[in-house]
């Protein structure tokens, strides 16, 4: 018999268990979104390097323009135009001001921009209808980014903004941690592949393997699906000690739990220098899940049933793998609030992960319909917005409280 754990203690032991990953390669940035940061990356110019305008309008000296209004405008002489990517050479005088596009550079003696919407421009002389105050309108030298800056701390995921910002810095290719080679496998006599259509009774097809996969490279994890294994020892441990010497991790789908047939145990604790983190975890669904470290690699038994699966590569593998990965900043879930729409009984000591389907009531209110199936019912999964996380210290959740539903990315 297993002793069951308390997922934040199974998160815990594993994390102090696996050393983050230390593998660097170097990436160009257009291909590097969703990857984790290998160094940090620090600032060597400013940012912009030059003053410039955010608005259309005229730059001017703030001081020239207090008091201004639609009644008492102040009024300037334009003496130049500031044309895009021109140099801004032409000082600017007191009761003076230059066009000047979105963008712009900003002439020497110049501290702010008025809008063009709040001006009139008649025979190079302008009416200012509003007044501005010192860098009004205007980035200034360095307020995006300053020189020695550290911009990106090593550990961090790269975003679509973080590209763009690289790519301002003149950086086309940066160091990131390589990913971890996952490897996933199903097993079971009942599994056929998904071409099959012709099911005999008995058999179903394989969703676990694909769902999985599919799940770790949404993560950017460099997973391959290996097919379909029988419950045959032999075969079975042979394929698994052939995916362990050329992955980082293998993930093992169904045979976790305690049956005649289920073989993963043993073949996990056959592996080179195997300890076993946890063959049970107090979560629902999900219980009978298996870690497992060899030397440095991680060896994961996942139960069979589809929603099991994919909720514990979700709350317990993925930031296993994560850590492992050296990722080190949040990553938070989005959720939304919602009133939940019937009771549901929860048991003390135990992590419930419940599927919710998001409903909108006549006054725009969001109620949170539970989907309470079974774990094999994999269906439940692809109806669900999002799932709501009742703790180890709750009993169940009362109806029309309001709850913190996580939404499905």
């Amino acid at each position: 018999m297993f002793l069951v754990k308390p997922v934040s203690q199974v998160i815990k032991e594993c994390f102090e268990a696996f050393i983050p990953s230390e593998k660097i390669i170097s990436l160009q940035i257009e291909q590097s979104l969703g990857y984790i940061i290998g160094e940090d990356i620090i600032a060597d110019e400013n940012i912009p390097q030059f003053a410039r305008s955010t608005v259309d309008g005229y730059a001017v000296t703030a001081e020239d323009t207090f008091g201004s209004s639609e009644n008492m405008p102040s009024f300037l002489e334009m003496t130049h135009e500031i044309l895009m990517g021109q140099v801004a050479s032409n000082i600017l005088n007191n009761g003076q001001c230059q066009r000047i596009a979105t963008g712009g550079m900003l002439p020497p003696g110049s501290n702010a921009v008025v809008m063009q919407e709040y001006t009139e421009c008649v025979d190079e002389m302008v009416s200012i209808y509003r007044a501005v105050s010192p860098g009004e309108n205007v980035i200034k030298v360095g307020e995006d980014l300053s020189v020695s800056q550290i911009v990106f701390n090593k550990g961090q995921r790269i975003r679509p903004q973080d590209i763009g910002i690289l790519a301002a810095m003149g950086i086309l290719s940066i160091k990131v941690i390589k990913p971890l080679r996952v490897a996933v496998l199903s097993t079971g006599d009942e599994l056929v592949a998904p071409n099959n259509k012709n099911l005999q009774f008995g058999q179903i097809r394989d969703t676990n393997g694909y769902a999985v996969t599919a799940f770790l490279k949404q993560k950017n994890f460099d997973a391959d699906y290996h097919g379909i294994i029988p419950d045959n020892y032999d075969q079975l441990n042979g394929k698994v000690y052939e995916l362990y010497e050329n992955y980082d991790c293998v993930i093992v789908s169904g045979g976790s739990s305690v049956g005649t047939k289920d073989v993963t145990c043993n073949i996990i604790e056959g592996l080179p220098d195997s300890q076993i983190i946890t063959h049970g975890i107090a979560i629902k669904p999900g219980k009978p899940t298996i870690i497992a470290k060899s030397f440095e690699k991680i060896i994961v038994g996942l139960p069979g049933h589809p929603v099991s699966a994919l909720v514990i590569m979700q709350h317990i593998i993925l930031p296993i793998l994560k850590n492992k990965q050296g990722f080190q900043t949040e990553d938070y879930t989005p959720y939304v609030k919602a009133q939940i729409l019937q009771n549901i009984d929860s048991q003390t000591g135990r992590t419930d992960i419940i599927r919710v389907k998001l409903i909108q009531n006549d006054d725009g209110e969001l109620m949170a319909q539970p989907l309470l199936s079974k774990a094999g019912v994999f269906s439940s999964l692809v109806k669900a917005d999002g799932y709501i996380v009742i703790a180890e210290s709750l009993e169940g959740i009362i109806q029309n409280s309001i709850v913190n539903v996580n939404l499905y990315k």
